[in-house]
């Protein structure tokens, strides 16, 4: 199975960059979109990144980013519900290839919030808590050959190695998704958001790879056994 991942495409800022890794992309079974696809909530800037995409036959499954603002997620859904599947704290099992795969997805969470989320998104923190809670027991709950687990901001502090200033690394992620990530065994996690991190990591021997394209500079494609 083929799997092509990226994130961060912050469109139009990367869409050329992100327009010429299409075309060196062998034709993937799953494309999975990791958040940021848009610059500051633009949303029409979605439209541009699936017509690149539409080249590719295969099943299309996201989660937003910051950048895809919480309240116009609706919007999104409405305008491209119809060729992206977006998970937003859920999980869905999908039949790829003859093969039962699991996938939760989430825009994720932040140990620290930023400012500006603290001061515009009332209750954020518990937000957060909540989300933690619910990734676990999807993850637990999901029952099937090959399960993935997709979430924007980094669920582990590894990911970030790479930026600038550690002490920022809380409001870019957030390390309680460690052990979910022990408990809840997914084979591959797919993460985005830090433009200077890693790009593959491990947590308890299982692969986190950050597919931001700013930092790979390239359409991320990941090959499994099935």
């Amino acid at each position: 199975m083929i799997i092509a991942a990226c994130g961060d495409i912050h469109s139009p800022r990367y869409l050329g960059l992100f327009k010429e890794s299409v075309k060196r992309v062998p034709e993937p079974d799953v494309f999975f979109l990791l958040g940021d696809i848009v610059m500051k909530n633009r949303v029409e800037e979605y439209r541009n990144v699936l017509d690149l995409l539409k080249r590719f036959d295969c099943l299309k499954i996201g989660v937003f980013g910051n950048e895809e603002y919480v309240q116009d997620e609706e919007r999104y859904l409405k305008l491209y519900g119809d060729e992206v599947i977006f998970l937003r704290d859920e999980s869905r099992v999908f039949r790829i290839n003859d093969v039962e795969v699991g996938v939760v997805g989430t825009r994720g969470a932040l140990d620290n919030p930023t400012f500006w989320q603290r001061k515009n998104l009332p209750g954020i923190e518990a937000v957060y808590r909540e989300r933690v809670l619910r990734v676990r027991k999807l993850l637990l709950n999901l029952k099937c050959q090959l399960k993935i687990f997709l979430t924007h901001y980094a669920p582990t502090y590894k990911v970030l190695r790479g930026e600038k200033n550690p002490k920022y690394f809380p409001q870019m992620g957030s390390r309680k998704f460690e052990r979910v990530i022990i408990e809840g065994k997914p084979n591959l996690v797919f993460t985005a958001h830090s433009h200077k991190g890693s790009s593959t990591v491990y947590v308890d021997n299982i692969p986190v790879h950050n597919v931001s394209l700013p930092l790979n500079r390239r359409i991320c494609i990941i090959s499994t056994l099935f």
